[in-house]
């Protein structure tokens, strides 16, 4: 009988993150991460895999929204990544970006990567969280367990599958780390197959640094990749803002409470599509992006 170890992120955020920081960014609280011991190698591995993963999904489901987590997706991998050998290693090594880094570096980035994700202040709550669930009676090597523990603060619970309220349980824990905005995803009853579940759930709630006047919202038309058009409601504010330009396109960057974490909203230039503009994207686009941000005024 073949059996499968599941995989799970489970994410309710507003932002995607493709590295751990803007390059101005420091330390907040000493003895709480050590920030050089975020490889830079490790996030551009995260970063370029990031990118890989949103494209294959764009090309699967081109008119279709879509919102990831790649963190959550990389931090799951590389729980995984701890137990595997030989071939499948090399293989998960080269689709994460890992190819020439030791596993000594790569859990030390994640040791303070995770640590450096729970100190964005009061006005953003972000709740990053890892755990294992092993169907009773299985044998899991006690070094996966315990580095899973140690780097990903993973909680680790054994429990019978085979019980009625065991997917319950599974999606409770669901449940309370995103604050109660996702409750269900392992339907009930677990196949048999399945010998554990490791799950990263992510939950992202941030006030806006500067807010939007709810009385300047108003109605506009939405042009869709398509050519159709649909009345949507928008936001606008005026006078200073984080703003850029380059040739396929055009950015801001809108801070959340202290300004440490943002989201960048990118809009390619009317003249492409929009699903070109994704397939040509990389991280030294992303950092063409980042780079022409700056603050400015009379922006509207």
């Amino acid at each position: 009988m073949k059996k499968s170890i599941a995989l799970m992120f489970i994410l309710l955020s507003t932002c995607v993150f493709t590295g751990c920081c803007d390059g101005n960014q420091h330390l907040v609280q000493e003895n709480e991460f050590i920030m050089e011991d975020i490889s830079m190698e490790t996030i551009e591995g995260n970063s370029m895999f990031a990118f890989d993963v949103f494209k294959q999904l764009n090309d699967e489901d081109e008119d279709q929204n879509i919102l990831i987590s790649p963190i959550s997706i990389s931090t799951a991998l590389t729980m995984t990544y701890q137990g595997a050998a030989t071939t499948t290693k090399e293989a998960m090594a080269e689709t994460l970006g890992y190819t020439h880094l030791d596993n000594e570096k790569i859990n030390e980035s994640y040791r303070n990567l995770i640590r450096y994700l729970e100190q964005y202040g009061d006005e953003v709550e972000l709740n990053f969280a890892n755990s294992i669930w092993i169907s009773e009676g299985e044998s899991i090597k006690n070094g996966f367990l315990a580095v899973n523990k140690d780097v990903f603060d993973a909680s680790v619970t054994s429990l019978d599958f085979s019980k009625p309220d065991a997917a319950h349980q599974i999606n409770q824990w669901i449940s309370d780390e995103t604050n109660h905005k996702i409750e269900k995803m392992v339907e009930s009853p677990i196949s048999k197959d399945i010998v554990l579940y490791l799950i990263n759930a992510m939950y992202f709630k941030g006030d806006w640094t500067d807010r939007f006047d709810e009385e300047n919202t108003f109605k506009t038309q939405f042009h869709k990749e398509d050519g159709s058009t649909s009345e949507i409601l928008m936001m606008r504010r005026s006078g200073k803002i984080e703003f850029g330009q380059g040739k396929k396109y055009t950015a801001v960057r809108l801070s959340y409470g202290s300004g440490r974490a943002a989201m960048y909203c990118i809009l390619p230039q009317e003249t492409g599509s929009i699903n070109d503009f994704i397939a040509g994207f990389d991280l030294d686009e992303w950092r063409e992006v980042k780079s022409s941000v700056m603050e400015r005024d009379n922006v509207s």
